[in-house]
């Protein structure tokens, strides 16, 4: 039994890309919560064996055989709902081919499909989702290669990109209409699009993945579906704007590996710990300490002050006092030189210096009398 949750019972959920893969394990699992589940794809005969399998295991569904690069078929076919409650924008196609080999006709395609398609569902839900008041929830399908580059994947990683973007751009928009906005980027994923290849070409690629992952294992359809069920539902109430990443771990993006860095960290970056980095060359060494033959030697200290009688200064006990100044020394007769005379003494001066008045202070001011006022003695 689903908890409260996770029960979709009475609601409508929209599916693209529903024929296989991640779109059809998404759709079984709407369905077996509860949800009515509208499943679009241009695989009509897909559609009708994940139709079959829906109404198998109880639950109701409807195929809309359409492709999701036609915005006139899209509206049409999402307007046919009844009420819109969970949007899975799950359609996509992979291409592969180094940047020089790119072509117009292929990244056209690639945007057409990855891009344009999942913008035209959500231009759709963004416009019905806050008319019928039901709220509800838009999960859009990015990919792993929006965190890590891949040789070959530059248009599934540009289109990705921009879905990512999208939805960001659509909770913040969304968000006052109680819709909710998220994406998920899968790791590498057991599917028909990915198995592509021969069998030996896709047993080497699906062991070097599952070598990438912590968990030893590459990821299957009810892995990612199970993501889209958990954004869809009462589960996830306070989660909009977020990249959901069920890759095993092959992708961490606020994990670094073990190497030095060869910058400062940026603000949203805790510091490193020491050891898990070495020290970083814009750090400030620490001081360096000082040698154990002066650490352990007894400082110098200064001399004490001795206390002496009340309004004299105190003198410190081992500072030496001044002596007396020395008397000055006779001049000595230089050879070829007369002998310099010694000044005169006060007897010797002449009499008119010595007959000068001493000085004295100017008499004072005499104040004027201050007369009474009128009617007082």
């Amino acid at each position: 039994m689903l908890a409260p949750a996770y029960d979709l019972t009475g609601r409508t959920a929209f599916v693209t890309g529903a024929a296989g893969g991640i779109g059809r394990a998404s759709a079984v699992l709407l369905a077996g919560a509860g949800a009515t589940v509208h499943c679009a794809d241009l695989d009509a005969q897909g559609l009708r064996e994940t139709a079959a399998l829906i109404e198998e295991r109880g639950g109701t569904a409807r195929a809309h055989p359409l492709d999701v690069t036609d915005r006139g078929a899209l509206r049409q076919a999402m307007a046919a709902c009844e009420r819109l409650d969970v949007l899975a924008a799950i359609a996509g196609i992979m291409h592969s081919s180094p940047v020089p080999d790119t072509r117009d006709a292929g990244l056209d395609r690639v945007l057409a499909v990855n891009f344009k398609g999942v913008l035209y569902a959500c231009h759709e839900a963004a416009r019905l989702m806050p008319a019928r008041g039901t709220g509800g929830s838009i999960v859009t399908m990015a990919s792993g290669a929006v965190d890590t580059g891949a040789p070959g994947l530059l248009c599934c990683g540009v289109a990705k990109a921009a879905v990512v973007q999208l939805t960001k751009t659509l909770a913040t928009e969304l968000g006052g209409h109680g819709t909710r906005a998220n994406a998920i980027a899968p790791g590498w994923t057991r599917t028909p699009m990915t198995a592509r290849h021969d069998d030996e070409t896709r047993s080497r690629t699906e062991a070097a993945m599952a070598r990438m992952s912590p968990l030893g294992r590459v990821g299957t359809p009810e892995d990612i579906a199970h993501a889209v069920l958990y954004l869809a539902c009462d589960a996830s109430p306070f989660t909009t704007g977020q990249i959901l990443r069920p890759n095993g771990g092959v992708a961490m993006p606020w994990w670094r590996p073990p190497t030095p860095w060869r910058h400062p960290p940026t603000p949203w970056q805790h510091p490193p710990t020491p050891r898990q980095h070495p020290p970083m060359p814009w750090r400030r060494p620490p001081p360096a300490r000082r040698p154990a033959s002066a650490r352990y030697r007894p400082r110098r200290r200064p001399a004490p002050w001795r206390p002496c009688a009340p309004g004299g200064d105190s003198v410190p006990t081992r500072r030496p006092r001044p002596s007396p100044p020395a008397p000055p020394r006779p001049a000595r007769p230089r050879p070829g030189r007369p002998p310099t005379t010694t000044p005169r003494q006060a007897s010797e001066r002449p009499p008119s210096a010595l007959s000068a008045p001493p000085w004295r202070p100017p008499p004072a001011r005499r104040q004027n009398a201050v007369s009474p006022r009128p009617g007082r003695r």
